[in-house]
């Protein structure tokens, strides 16, 4: 295994849940169809090709099949999209159809809208929080402000999370996995009738953990550290037979030592080729990388700081069927805290650092008339 590998190869124990991949299925006739897809990037249960939007769903299977173990993997598989992740998998930076964001602080908000079970996420060090035990992933190309309001200038990406069903046996599954840079990742799902139609409940969970991939030389834990952990609880109450709800509560942590900067040699914009290399870089410095003879993924820190997040979210779906149309009713409360004590440097003495501490909380209700 390459030594900069930092890919988890997964080993099932067990699975109880089936999933459906998105992949040619046969026909009644035998002919190889494609599967059908059905997202709600309007606000209604759709097929994706009935809608006159770019989009690209996944299903739980197709996820699972194509390696998507994090947001950072979703722009490989996604037409007009990339995805960068400068603080790791916990803040990932989604450009879509060339619209991102130009100052990637913590504080900032992108302009590609992040919604998880139909609940924005305000904060871009939330956007990769909640990405396990997914039933379905969208990915919305273009604006979207018409349906989806402001900051969906590029797009917007939908989260569905697996929600119980009634009177469903109690089955589960768990998944692990294990990788370069003693990587280990586990996430597992279990669900049941809590009361027979009419109450289910669901538990998920996941953990992954590796060392960092940046090695610094003058000794200590690397940088670029991946330490997840999160929770999930889904409740399915079907009220009566017009209506339901369905509640979800999600708690992520994240606690690891964040990616160091690299003292890179900057280019001489002067032209002075008396201190320029043939290269037309400068050492301003004198603590480089190729000064210091440093590897690419080697950076001399005397200081390798936290990257420690918390996020929170309850979101509360109330379905109501009337004659005719239905009364939907998305309501939510989210509750998210970044801590960063970085060296800003990229040297091995203390000349510059950051301390960044910002939160938020943020309730949103909410509710629509379908037909």
């Amino acid at each position: 295994m390459s030594k900069f590998l930092n890919r988890v190869l997964p080993v099932p124990l067990y699975a109880f849940l089936a999933s459906t991949a998105l992949m040619p299925v046969a026909g009644e006739s035998g002919a190889q169809v494609l599967e059908e897809v059905i997202v709600t990037a309007q606000r209604r249960s759709e097929n994706t090709q009935d809608i006159p939007i770019a989009i690209t769903g996944f299903t739980s299977g197709a996820i699972e099949k194509f390696g998507v173990e994090s947001t950072n993997d979703v722009g490989a598989q996604v037409p007009n999209m990339q995805v960068s992740g400068p603080y790791g998998e916990v803040q990932p930076i989604f450009s879509i159809r060339g619209v991102s964001m130009s100052d990637y602080n913590s504080n900032q908000a992108s302009p590609i809208g992040v919604y998880v079970d139909e609940a924005y996420q305000p904060a871009v060090y939330s956007h990769g929080a909640n990405f396990f035990d997914l039933e379905r992933l969208e990915v919305l190309r273009g604006p979207q402000g018409t349906l989806y309001g402001k900051n969906t200038t590029g797009g917007a990406i939908n989260m569905i999370t697996r929600t119980p069903e009634i009177d469903t046996e109690f089955n589960g599954r768990i998944k692990a996995g294990i990788g370069s840079f003693d990587a280990t990742v586990v996430e597992a799902a279990f669900e049941g009738t809590l009361i027979p139609g009419t109450l289910s409940a669901r538990f998920a969970t996941l953990f992954k953990k590796d060392e960092g991939y940046q090695e610094n030389p003058l000794g200590g834990a690397n940088g670029a550290q991946t330490d997840t952990r999160g929770g999930r609880i889904a409740l399915n109450w079907a009220i009566n037979d017009a209506a339901s709800a369905v509640l979800k509560v999600t708690r992520t942590e994240n606690d690891a030592n964040t990616a160091q900067v690299r003292n890179e040699p900057g280019v001489d914009i002067r032209n002075t080729t008396t201190t320029a290399n043939s290269n037309g870089f400068i050492d301003y410095t004198g603590y480089s990388r190729p000064f210091r003879d440093l590897d690419f993924h080697e950076v001399e820190s005397n200081k390798m700081g936290p990257l420690i997040t918390s996020t929170d979210t309850a979101v509360l779906k109330v379905d109501i069927n009337f004659p005719g149309y239905s009364l939907v009713s998305i309501s939510s409360y989210g509750d998210a805290q970044y801590f960063q004590d970085a060296n800003t440097d990229g040297v091995a003495v203390a000349l510059a650092g950051n301390r960044l501490v910002v939160g938020y909380g943020l309730l949103q209700p909410g509710f629509a008339f379908c037909q």
